[in-house]
């Protein structure tokens, strides 16, 4: 009974301790929600593109939303679903070197034109189904599991069916800037 007593003590002690360096250092332990900090409202036009991280030579394809072209709803696409999918988002501080991961896999570059003429970029990265390097626009390089790579593609099947969508190829020099943490 003293020896389990005294292995919940440390557990608990050890527990603590942990909890107390990780607040103290700014090191979160735990999922944190991030936002982008922009409302659908203000959203005058979406563009994405998709890419493979690292190649700057090679065709990025772009689809552009004019989230104003279509009403609350249109075949299961939510009028701020652009922006939700970046809203309130659990991330994670990267514990892996990110520059060796994110080499040769899928991008998604995302630039938010608003309605007093600036814009906001943010960049998701795809290891892996649910397993993401965002890139966000106050230079934060964070982890999450949300998020799968093909988004653009998916949209670009709807392209012909929809005014408010439109498909094309960009160049290198397009897409939303980010930088490697140092």
């Amino acid at each position: 009974m003293r020896v389990q007593r005294k292995l919940r003590l440390r557990g608990g002690v050890l527990a603590t301790t942990t909890v107390a360096v990780s607040v103290l250092t700014g090191c979160s332990l735990l999922p944190v929600e991030k936002s982008i900090d922009i409302d659908a409202e203000d959203v005058v036009r979406v563009e994405m593109f998709q890419y493979t991280w690292g190649d700057e030579s090679g065709a990025t394809r772009r689809v552009a939303i004019d989230p104003r072209g279509y009403g609350e709803r249109s075949n299961g696409v939510e009028r701020d679903s652009q922006v939700s999918m970046f809203t309130r988002m659990p991330t994670t501080v990267i514990d892996f070197d990110v520059a060796d991961a994110i080499s040769g896999e899928e991008a998604l570059g995302v630039r938010y034109h608003l309605a007093d003429g600036t814009s906001k970029e943010i960049t998701r990265v795809f290891l892996g189904y649910h397993d993401v390097v965002v890139f966000w626009p106050d230079g934060d390089v964070r982890h999450t599991e949300w998020g799968s790579p093909g988004l653009v593609d998916e949209l670009c099947e709807l392209d012909s069916e929809y005014e408010f969508l439109s498909c094309d190829e960009a160049t290198p020099s397009e897409r939303p800037k980010v930088a490697l943490p140092s």
